[in-house]
């Protein structure tokens, strides 16, 4: 009990957690809160009806933990968002870049978006899915042997779910996209 002074936390039936054995426990997600659950977003279900709410730079890079492969994930910016000294990491820049993505910015901003020298520079990467209605203002975007962009350095992918990507009423101002090789885009 001193060491590990929770264990009443962690009884199911007659067991209790034992020090120097391996404990195994089965947890039913039955009461637990979207709020536990949920607590890296502002609000939502993360479903189509009810978006993950954004509406800080920390919850927008939770973003890229939060996707996963082969999987659809929805988003929706509740507030303006500044990434003003966060080092941003392209969400989905890794082969074979199927980490689905429905994006509505609601109208807001995201400022002062920085990507250096990372694989598909840009705030996508690779693109699967869809943006929409958001405006990216005061990026600098530093491609490095590899292609790069603002909002995305490709949309969509070599399968048949490239039709399904969409970009509508995205728009950039003010920033600045540099590179070493001929694949730069101001938007995409």
């Amino acid at each position: 009990s001193t060491l590990f002074p929770y264990t009443t936390l962690f009884r199911s039936r007659d067991k209790v957690v034992k020090t120097g054995c391996v404990n195994t426990f089965t947890l039913s997600g039955e009461g637990w809160s979207d709020e536990a659950v949920n607590a890296h977003y502002a609000g939502g279900k993360g479903t189509k009806a009810a978006p993950w709410i954004i509406t800080s730079a920390e919850q927008m890079a939770y973003m890229a933990t939060d996707m996963v492969s082969n999987s659809i994930r929805y988003y929706k910016l509740g507030a303006d968002i500044d990434l003003d000294g966060v080092a941003w990491a392209p969400l989905n820049n890794v082969e074979p870049f199927d980490k689905f993505i429905d994006f509505d910015g609601d109208g807001h901003t995201i400022s002062n978006l920085s990507v250096a020298a990372a694989p598909y520079a840009s705030f996508f990467g690779v693109l699967y899915g869809n943006a929409k209605n958001v405006t990216f203002a005061n990026a600098t975007v530093t491609a490095e042997g590899n292609v790069g962009a603002v909002v995305a350095a490709y949309v969509g992918t070599k399968d048949d779910l490239m039709a399904s990507c969409t970009v509508t009423d995205v728009k950039v101002k003010d920033s600045k996209v540099t590179g070493s090789v001929n694949n730069i885009g101001g938007f995409v």
